[in-house]
C-alpha cells in the first residue's frame, strides 16, 4: 500500500489560477448619457451635435469592448473550475479508490494470515496435548521398572 501516492500538485496548480482569475474579476461599468438640459441656465432642451453623438457612442464601444473581455474572462474562470474538478475526479478521487482496494486486499490477506495463525495454534495444542500424553505414559512405564 505505501507505494499508492495521493498526487494533488494540479489540484493545487488549478487552484491558483482559480485564486488569481477570482482577483482580477471585473468592476460594473456605468454608461455615460447625454445632457438632456441645455442653453441659457439649463432652462432649454440640449441639442445634440454630431461630435457628442461620436463621443458618447465611442465610450460606449469601449465599455462594451471591455465587457466582453470581461466575459470571457469570467468563461475562463468557469473552465478552470471545470477543470480542477475534472482534476479532483480523475487524480485525487481515483488515488483515494486505489487506496481503498489496496487496503482491502490487505486486510484480506491479514484476515488469511490470522486463519493460519489459528490452525498452527490449534495444531500446536494438539502437539502439546500428545506430547503430555506421552509423557504421562513414559512416566508411568519408568515407574513400573
Amino acid at each position: 500500500m505505501s507505494d499508492i501516492q495521493i498526487y494533488k500538485h494540479n489540484f493545487e496548480l488549478s487552484k491558483d489560477k482559480i485564486q488569481v482569475l477570482i482577483s482580477n474579476l471585473p468592476t460594473p461599468e456605468q454608461l455615460p448619457t447625454l445632457e438632456k438640459k441645455g442653453g441659457l441656465f439649463n432652462c432649454f432642451d440640449k441639442k445634440v451635435t454630431g461630435a457628442e453623438m461620436n463621443e458618447i457612442t465611442h465610450i460606449i464601444n469601449d465599455i462594451f469592448k471591455k465587457n466582453k473581455e470581461q466575459t470571457l474572462q469570467l468563461y475562463e474562470l468557469f473552465r478552470e473550475v471545470y477543470n480542477t474538478l475534472e482534476v479532483l475526479d480523475k487524480e485525487y478521487i481515483k488515488k483515494i479508490l486505489e487506496s481503498i482496494e489496496a487496503s482491502d486486499i490487505a486486510s484480506k490477506q491479514a484476515l488469511a494470515a490470522q486463519s493460519d495463525i489459528d490452525r498452527t495454534i490449534k495444531a500446536l495444542k494438539i502437539t502439546v496435548s500428545k506430547l503430555k500424553e506421552i509423557e504421562i505414559f513414559l512416566l508411568k512405564t519408568l515407574m513400573k521398572f
